[in-house]
C-alpha cells in the first residue's frame, strides 16, 4: 500500500471520528433494501457472530473502533486491537459458511478510548470510536456515489428533522440477546438527528452525532455497532457516521449505552 494512501486514510479517520460518530443494532427493524452498502464484519475468520459496517468503496469499509477489539470494555479496558478482520458481502445472510474477505490493513482513529463507566469511571460512550478497514480484495458495490457528512449538513439535519437510515446485523429480539444468538440478516430503522450535546447528568457523553427515536419504536440492538448512519438518495448515499453508542428516546434525556 502506498504511503499516500496510508496518510490519507489516517487523516480521514481523524476527521470522521472527531466530527461524526455514534450508536448500536436494530430492534423491531425491517430491512431497507435501498441500502446496498451494509456489510457484516467479523473479528474471527469462521464465526456466525458479527458486528456491522458500511462499504464505502470496493476495498474500503467504515466501522466503529470498538468492533476492532475482542474484549468487552464493560469488563476490561481496550488496549490492543485485533490484527485482522473479515468482511462479508453486502446485504448477505450470515452463517458459518458466509463468503468473506480478509482485511489487509486496519486503521484505528487516533485517540480512540474505550468507555470506563462500568470500570468505575464516568464516560459512558467511547471516544473517537471509528475505524477504517482496507480489504485484500474488492467487494461488489452499487453504482451510487458516497458523500460524507459536512458540518453544514449536520446542522441542516438537526434543524429539519429529516429521517436517516441505520442498518445493522444486531440482535432484534430480547431472547436473541439473552441466548447470544448469532448474526443472521441485517435490519434497518429510521431516526432523526438531534443536538450535538446530550444532557446525561453525571455521565460523560462524548458523541457529537446523536440520534433520537420515539418510545417503543425500532431502535439499536447489540451487534449493530459499526453500521453506517446514512441518508439514502436516488443518486447517492450521504455517510453520516458509524453506530457505536445508542439512540436517545424522545421522552428521555439519557441514551442507552448499548454494546
Amino acid at each position: 500500500m502506498s504511503k499516500k494512501l496510508v496518510a490519507f486514510l489516517s487523516i480521514f479517520s481523524v476527521f470522521l471520528a472527531t466530527s461524526l460518530i455514534p450508536a448500536n443494532a436494530v430492534w423491531k427493524g425491517t430491512p431497507n433494501l435501498e441500502n446496498k452498502r451494509i456489510v457484516p464484519i467479523f473479528n474471527q475468520q469462521i464465526t456466525p457472530y458479527c458486528s456491522s459496517a458500511f462499504l464505502y468503496a470496493p476495498r474500503i469499509v467504515f466501522t466503529a473502533g470498538h468492533v476492532m477489539f475482542n474484549v468487552d470494555d464493560r469488563q476490561q479496558k481496550h488496549v490492543t486491537p485485533i490484527a485482522n478482520a473479515w468482511v462479508g458481502f453486502p446485504n448477505s445472510t450470515v452463517g458459518s459458511q458466509t463468503k468473506r474477505v480478509k482485511s489487509q490493513k486496519i486503521f484505528m482513529a487516533p485517540g480512540y478510548k474505550s468507555r470506563d463507566f462500568w470500570l468505575g469511571g464516568s464516560t459512558i460512550t467511547r471516544e473517537n470510536d471509528f475505524a477504517i478497514v482496507v480489504l485484500e480484495s474488492p467487494l461488489p458495490v452499487d453504482d451510487k456515489k458516497v458523500e460524507l457528512l459536512t458540518p453544514e449538513l449536520h446542522e441542516q439535519y438537526i434543524s429539519s428533522g429529516e429521517e436517516i437510515d441505520l442498518s445493522g446485523y444486531g440482535k432484534q429480539l430480547p431472547e436473541e440477546i439473552k441466548s447470544q444468538a448469532p448474526c443472521k440478516n441485517f435490519s434497518s430503522y429510521s431516526s432523526k438527528v438531534t443536538s450535538k450535546v446530550l444532557n446525561t447528568g453525571d455521565f460523560r457523553w462524548t458523541a457529537t452525532f446523536n440520534t433520537k427515536v420515539g418510545v417503543g419504536m425500532p431502535n439499536l440492538c447489540d451487534s449493530d455497532s459499526g453500521g453506517g448512519y446514512s441518508k439514502i438518495l436516488a443518486d447517492k448515499y450521504i455517510y453520516l457516521g458509524a453506530a457505536g453508542a445508542g439512540s436517545s428516546i424522545l421522552s428521555r434525556s439519557t441514551s442507552a449505552p448499548g454494546l
